[in-house]
């Protein structure tokens, strides 16, 4: 699935390897043979630790995307929706959220943003010939 929840920063080459094999799979076999904190990075990149030691979430990729939604959002809402009246009153707004901001306030709304953000950053750099864009 090509959505902003199902990425994370990995080089080529891995993602290459990794191909379509299962996560409980490659995630352990990179755990023993190049990453021994393996479970902090996944914790780092919102991804749960146990994706190392419960092979169930081999079939659960829905639940899986669901769960790193909500810790993406919950990083937005920290430092995004939450201080927004603070900011609009500290540069000059009347604190009031906008329909349009308002919009945003959601986790499917601001991950559906992201994701169109995402298919056109895409879209434009496969127009320029820069290759995927991935």
């Amino acid at each position: 699935m090509d959505s902003v929840v199902n990425r994370t920063l990995i080089p080529r080459g891995l993602n290459i390897r990794i191909g379509k094999r299962a996560p409980y799979d490659y995630l352990n076999e990179l755990r023993t043979k190049q990453n021994a904190q393996l479970a902090t990075c996944l914790e780092s990149h919102l991804m749960p630790a146990d994706l190392l030691t419960e092979p169930i979430w081999n079939s659960m990729f829905g639940e899986f995307m669901a769960e790193r939604a909500r810790k993406i959002y919950a990083l937005i809402e920290h430092y995004a929706i939450t201080p927004l009246n603070e900011m609009a009153k500290t540069y000059g707004s009347d604190g009031e959220i906008d329909s349009e901001e308002q919009a945003l306030s959601t986790p499917t709304s601001i991950l559906n943003v992201l994701d169109s953000h995402w298919v056109h950053c895409v879209s434009s750099r496969m127009a320029r010939g820069k290759g995927k864009g991935t």
